[in-house]
């Protein structure tokens, strides 16, 4: 779990006024944050006693700043179910996150990705959410001026095809191998 990042800290402090106002609880979102497990019952009754509902905002607030940027991103998800989606916006939350990468879920956590050393492996349950994966490691590799590295290609099975030259495409229809 990652702590929450120090931009996202400072735009829960920068814009707190607006979430204070902005943000609802009366109509379900503590229920929804609660069956998410990102507040417990105890919390919730702590921050709700002798408490105004802007002050119970602000105090779910800080408790957010301590937290993670997965208890953010449940957070966001909440809002959307409440139908503030307009908060989460406010919140800098990316549609893609409210989303969720792709991958295989184990010992219930998704995982999308094995590291070693300089080699990354994506995993995904389908085509689809691998090229889904791609894209998202492409862009965002540009934007730091790395690029995909197409040498050594393992196949489905994970053996190195050696003696072969392996173009990867990044197509709408998927990953797509070809020997030359």
């Amino acid at each position: 779990m990652t702590i929450l990042s120090k931009p996202r800290r400072e735009l829960l402090q920068k814009k707190r006024v607006g979430l204070v106002k902005s943000i609802s609880l009366e109509n379900g979102l503590w229920d929804l944050m609660e069956s998410s497990g990102l507040v417990s019952k105890s919390i919730r009754d702590r921050f709700k006693l002798n408490s105004t509902p802007d002050e119970q905002v602000g105090k779910l607030l800080d408790y957010l700043g301590k937290r993670t940027e997965e208890d953010y991103v449940t957070f966001g998800k909440c809002l959307n179910a409440d139908n503030q989606s307009h908060v989460t916006e406010m919140l800098g939350i990316k549609q893609q996150e409210l989303r969720g990468l792709p991958g295989i879920k184990v010992g219930g956590h998704n995982i999308n990705n094995s590291r070693y050393a300089d080699d990354t492996v994506l995993i995904a349950s389908s085509e689809a959410d691998l090229q889904h994966l791609l894209d998202i490691v492409d862009r965002e590799s540009e934007n730091v001026g790395l690029r995909l590295n197409t040498k050594n290609p393992v196949d489905n099975h994970g053996h190195l095809q050696k003696g072969k030259h392996t173009n990867m495409q990044f197509e709408a229809e998927g990953l797509h191998t070809g020997s030359g």
